[in-house]
């Protein structure tokens, strides 16, 4: 397993995980609206994500880090 299988991987794992949240809240801003057209807003989200999840993924343990302090 090289750099990019890794990258691909946590990309796809990031895409999935932005893409459910997304869609979850707008499900429930707008209600079936939301939930019927969402998953644009969603897909678009989830998709630069997946491309910054390195970026993502230190963020969330910087602030991990400093709530453990």
């Amino acid at each position: 397993m090289d750099g990019w299988d890794i990258y691909e991987v946590g990309g796809w794992i990031t895409w999935w995980i932005t893409f459910l949240i997304v869609w979850i809240g707008c499900s429930m801003d707008y209600g079936f609206l939301g939930f019927a057209l969402g998953w644009i807003p969603a897909a678009i989200v989830a998709y630069i994500a997946a491309y910054l999840w390195p970026i993502l993924l230190f963020a969330v343990v910087v602030i991990a880090v400093k709530l453990w302090n």
